[in-house]
């Protein structure tokens, strides 16, 4: 498998990630957390909103996959916000304890989406020779 096929698999693979747990989600809202009885209506609201974004988020990846070589920006911000996400899930690690597995592992993939950024760097520079 070249390089570009690689990238665009893992890319694609890793947007199932989003979609599901995204949808799952919007469908449950608060509740996939937390006891019903005790979920408010803006709790509700904020969480269904979250995973829109969650859901969402993989159209842009999509969007990129066939021409990732020329789509160095919008991956740098894409990755960014993963990224970024991540290290929040650090610091809620840090001021309150360790998450499930679930989302430790969901951690660990977000902070190494930057090694996207390198693939697709390499992947770029081959297609502009």
């Amino acid at each position: 498998m070249g390089a570009k096929l690689g990238l665009q698999v893992t890319i694609g693979v890793l947007c199932v990630i989003p979609i599901f747990f995204g949808g799952l989600g919007i469908l449950q809202g608060a509740e996939r957390f937390m006891p019903t009885e005790i979920v408010t209506p803006n709790a509700d609201s904020q969480i269904r909103y979250m995973f829109g974004w969650y859901f969402a988020l993989p159209a842009l990846l999509i969007y990129m996959i066939p021409r990732i070589e020329t789509h160095t920006t919008l991956l740098r911000i894409i990755v960014g916000a993963v990224f970024f996400g991540g290290l929040m899930r650090l610091v809620s690690m840090a001021d309150v304890g360790l998450p499930d597995m679930q989302r430790f592992i969901v951690t660990a993939i977000e902070l190494s989406t930057v090694f996207l950024l390198f693939w697709q760097k390499a992947i770029a520079k081959s297609a502009s020779r």
